[in-house]
């Protein structure tokens, strides 16, 4: 046998060693997974019961922190922003204070008409809590590309050298830190399962109907099709000029979606 035939075979070796002793990635990603887990854990024991149970409601780690991040950083007024409990909608509904479109205390809203019979827009208020507080899949609309980008910046910082694991009493301040500094690009332009001004009946959504017939509904589909090239986005912002209405929302694109504020909106607003 050559030296070359020996070289050749000790470098084989030495190459199948280091295949057999290398951790598989998938060991290596799982570890990075766990411990993301355990720092989003930790973090969450601290929050209220209702936060915590919406996170629960929530799918995915990476929708996850999204949603701990919004709730780090509404801080002492979290409690203050939740979204209310049936009981909370049912006792505000009996009072003055359920909005309409000229600030009494009706959800019936007939600004709109115009002189044509049977035409009227409705406040759906009572569609509030479920579709924002309750209902946490308003997140399935972040997308997989962003969130493979989030966990990947999360599991960046969590894999520096002073992050413990177990987590540590310091290290868990540091990641909560870490969140409530956190910019992640494109963040969606939803509120997280809870903080959604639509809660508390602060913000409202207006549906157009005639006879009935809802004409102008509110679906992301509807908004450029319906409300815009049918002029009905334009008729409802003149409709709530002189109102306690501020709006429509413009990120995302909702042209039915107001906020309802003590201070009235006069014709020169925009």
């Amino acid at each position: 046998m050559t030296a070359e035939h020996l070289i050749t075979g000790f470098v084989r070796s030495l190459a199948i060693a280091a295949i057999c002793l290398s951790p598989p990635a998938y060991a290596a990603s799982a570890n990075i997974e766990d411990r993301i887990e355990r720092y989003r854990d930790a973090i969450a024991t601290d929050l209220p019961a209702a936060a915590q149970d919406a996170l629960l409601r929530i799918e995915g780690t990476p929708r996850q922190l999204l949603a701990l991040r919004s709730y780090l950083r509404a801080n002492a007024r979290l409690i203050e922003r939740w979204s209310w409990s049936d009981d909370e909608i049912e006792s505000f509904e009996k009072t003055d204070g359920l909005p309409r479109a000229d600030g009494g205390s009706r959800s019936r809203a007939d600004a709109l008409r115009g002189g044509e019979s049977g035409l009227y827009a409705l406040c759906e208020h009572r569609r509030a809590k479920p579709r924002h507080a309750n209902r946490a899949l308003e997140y399935e609309r972040v997308g997989t590309a962003r969130r493979d980008r989030d966990r990947k910046a999360v599991a960046k910082e969590l894999l520096a050298s002073h992050y413990a694991d177990p987590p540590s009493t310091t290290s868990i301040d540091r990641f909560r830190i870490f969140l409530q500094r956190w910019r992640p690009p494109g963040a969606p332009a939803l509120a997280a399962p809870g903080l959604s001004l639509h809660g508390q009946l602060r913000a409202i959504d207006f549906a157009v109907y005639k006879d009935g017939r809802v004409i102008a509904p509110t679906t992301l589909t509807a908004a450029d099709a319906v409300w815009k090239e049918d002029g009905w986005s334009e008729k409802l912002k003149r409709a709530t000029i002189g109102t306690r209405f501020i709006g429509p929302l413009t990120v995302p694109d909702e042209p039915w979606h107001y906020e309802y504020t003590p201070r009235t909106r006069v014709a020169s607003e925009e």
